[in-house]
């Protein structure tokens, strides 16, 4: 046959054997070189077996692509909320400033983009925002409101930052030694820009200091 369908294969089954069967999967696509439409909820299966992910919602595909453009750079804000542990921070412009745009987590305000500052917002990973020592280059003040321990001991942040709030996601050991105040560094590669809950497609770009 052309193509085969895998509706949900794994869903009940136990730990041990799903991992098998996704080994046996990856192995029978890359003997048989055959197109496969595999249907399932678990982001892990899906970014692990897909070439390409066709995200749903409300019984349309929200975006097609593979899946570390649809994980780095989601068309939609629903995209980044529903892929990841957590999902995309959400950032909000505090207004304004210097014929730019300003948030708290940038230290310097963005390029206005085309259409305005209506409506827009900065989404950005919490694996890639980073806590660093106070007064390091590119890094604005935080505070720690909360810590947690996830699934492979990694540190979950909960980060004051003026007014907004934000995730940061970090491996164990600097987890544990980070005092309460601190810098965080928001880097504008891994930033992506959003008007009305759609990705723009210019990216961001900090404004010169003056």
């Amino acid at each position: 046959c052309d193509v085969i369908l895998f509706d949900e294969p794994t869903t009940n089954v136990e730990v041990n054997a799903k991992l098998q069967l996704i080994r046996a999967f990856k192995e029978f696509r890359a003997r048989f070189r055959q197109t496969i439409i595999y249907v399932t909820h678990d982001q892990t299966e899906a970014m692990t077996l897909a070439d390409q992910i066709a995200l749903m919602r409300d019984g349309v595909i929200s975006q097609c692509s593979p899946p570390r453009e649809l994980y780095d750079r989601p068309d939609s804000e629903f995209g980044g909320w529903f892929l990841g542990n957590p999902g995309m921070n959400f950032l909000e412009p505090r207004g304004e400033q210097d014929g730019g745009v300003a948030f708290d987590v940038f230290p310097r305000p963005l390029a206005t983009p085309l259409g305005g500052a209506a409506q827009l917002r900065a989404g950005i990973r919490p694996e890639y925002v980073t806590p660093c020592p106070l007064g390091t280059p590119g890094s604005v003040a935080a505070t720690v409101l909360r810590r947690a321990t996830t699934i492979g001991g990694q540190h979950l942040l909960t980060l004051a930052v003026g007014r907004t709030r934000l995730k940061a996601k970090i491996t164990p050991e600097p987890g544990r030694a980070l005092p309460t105040d601190l810098a965080v560094l928001c880097p504008l590669e891994h930033v992506v820009l959003f008007r009305d809950g759609a990705r723009l497609p210019e990216g961001p770009r900090a404004l010169p200091a003056p």
